[in-house]
């Protein structure tokens, strides 16, 4: 357990340095999330059509957004998820819902996302306010992807730039 949040900690370090760099003086905003994936009937090694959600998003930004300075953590949850793939690999769509207190009213979006992943590492595309790619490692926390124990729950971080 301690390699692997170890592992979680230095992606998360690497994606924060790896965020893309803005020269213009809009309201921009470097995050990072994490949360848990359920999915069913649960990831196995064949490919199969998958629904899932999220829970206990947790959003770290830092920037602007709608230039209001970001003051403290916000939430992060997926909706509406769907998947065509395996343990291995696959892709699909969501929406995220972002809620992010700010110096004025709080930031409220939600940005409907494709994606696609391999060996539990992936990148999601949207519309505004993402910028650029929206980059996640998953390490599952509840199956093992062996016959008769599918994947129902993983742990996901990952790394986006807002722009409003």
């Amino acid at each position: 357990m301690k390699a692997l949040s170890f592992g979680l900690a230095a992606f998360v370090l690497f994606a924060l340095a790896a965020a893309p760099a803005r020269a213009d003086t809009g309201s921009i905003a470097n995050c990072v999330a994490s949360y848990q994936a359920h999915f069913s009937p649960g990831l196995t090694l064949s490919n199969s059509q998958q629904t899932f959600t999220t829970t206990g998003g947790v959003l770290n930004c830092l920037g602007v957004l709608e230039g209001n300075l970001i003051t403290g953590p916000g939430t992060i949850n997926q909706i509406d998820g769907q998947i065509w793939g395996s343990c291995a690999a696959g892709n699909g769509s969501s929406t995220l819902v972002l809620a992010i207190p700010t110096s004025g009213p709080k930031y409220r979006a939600r940005i409907p996302v494709t994606f696609s992943y391999v060996a539990g590492q992936g990148v999601k595309f949207g519309g505004p306010p993402l910028f650029g790619p929206y980059t996640f490692a998953q390490v599952p926390v509840a199956g093992t992807c062996l016959p008769g124990d599918p994947i129902t729950e993983s742990d996901v971080v990952g790394e986006f730039v807002l722009e409003t």
